[in-house]
């Protein structure tokens, strides 16, 4: 099956390429401090609820048993991936959706960004399961992103929305639940990150606006002849 090759392709390269990347991104110094500087700790259940509990696990197992920071790269790589090419088949346009993620999402974010990578995996993965029912496998894979950075918590309320008929009252109820109490969990890590990055002072993002522009054009388009492009011609 062709598609099946394709498939199998693009994990085994995108995972090498990611993974083992050297001295690629921007933050790949501060990666390395972070790996170095973690310190390992007992099991606390407390923790599991903590923000990127995993990525730091992730780091001082591979320190301790000498993997390199290559092996925290190539975990986060191979769920990066193996989340795009679960949501990309399930897309009308398998291939259209690939070359649309590879760019950014696999280059860009896989490259650049390994704890948000991860959590861009699980939360694709979480969509994708999402689209078919399984609510409490989505919340499963919010959880194992929020595990790796908190950004993906943003994606909870989107559940209910999927949801169909007046038969789902508990449902949406135990999600409304859910997405307070990971908040909650979370709220001290998240008002960090506002204060950090949307504080006035010197933080500036250059790229910013170019990265609106690319963005903006294929959104208009899409508004704008919808109904031919999202036309179901059978």
């Amino acid at each position: 099956d062709f598609r099946l090759a394709v498939n199998i392709f693009f994990l085994i390269f995108f995972v090498t390429i990611i993974g083992l990347r050297y001295e690629v991104g921007g933050d790949w110094d501060h990666y390395i401090y972070l790996y170095n500087t973690w310190e390992g700790y007992g099991f606390n259940p407390f923790k599991l609820i903590g923000s990127d509990y995993l990525y730091v696990q992730l780091n001082i197992f591979a320190r301790e048993n000498n993997l390199g920071i290559g092996f925290v790269n190539l975990c986060c790589a191979l769920v990066l991936v193996v989340g795009v090419l679960v949501f990309c088949n399930q897309q009308k346009d398998f291939f259209l959706a690939l070359l649309i993620a590879v760019p950014y999402v696999l280059i860009v974010v896989g490259m650049g960004y390994t704890r948000q990578s991860a959590a861009l995996g699980f939360s694709l993965l979480a969509i994708s399961v999402l689209t078919r029912g399984r609510f409490f496998l989505f919340l499963a894979f919010i959880y194992l992103g929020m595990l790796f950075h908190k950004s993906c918590l943003i994606l909870l309320p989107f559940a209910v929305l999927a949801m169909q008929g007046t038969g789902n009252f508990r449902l949406i109820l135990g999600f409304a639940f859910a997405f307070i109490a990971m908040v909650a969990i979370s709220l001290e890590s998240i008002l960090g990150v506002i204060d950090h990055y949307l504080k006035p002072g010197d933080m500036k993002s250059s790229g910013a606006l170019i990265r609106i522009l690319l963005s903006s054009l294929p959104a208009l388009l899409v508004l704008r002849y919808s109904d031919r492009l999202f036309h179901d011609n059978k």
